[in-house]
């Protein structure tokens, strides 16, 4: 049997697992933020929706978080008060990171927001 250097069998373990990592939207402005509370209907399927219009292409690309959608993808009440005053704050861009969700939904795991004016 031949034998592992100690060296490469600490590597092996201490490497980060092999998983999907956070993929990057286009930048743009948020156009609206939706928070769903848990009286609605939806509130299985999702917490809430961003919408941001892209800059590069004009198009609305949605963003979502929470519930059946996005399991394990809920934001803080904190993290969603950012998201609103994005939307209500002028010059400010968004690039938004997410994660695969069912169906094909984006999952909003993180955002860079900065002001366009000094872009």
């Amino acid at each position: 049997m031949k034998s592992i250097p100690i060296l490469a069998v600490i590597t092996l373990l201490s490497a980060p697992p092999a998983i999907h990592a956070d993929t990057a939207g286009d930048g743009g402005h948020v156009l609206a933020a939706e928070l769903v509370s848990d009286g609605s209907d939806q509130f299985g399927l999702l917490r809430g929706r961003v919408l941001i219009r892209q800059r590069v292409d004009e198009q609305t690309v949605e963003y979502v978080w929470g519930g059946n959608i996005c399991p394990g993808r809920d934001l803080a009440d904190w993290q969603v008060q950012i998201l609103f005053d994005l939307a209500a704050t002028p010059y400010m861009l968004v690039v938004p990171q997410y994660k695969n969700g069912q169906g094909g939904s984006r999952c909003l795991v993180r955002w860079t927001a900065f002001n366009e004016k000094y872009d």
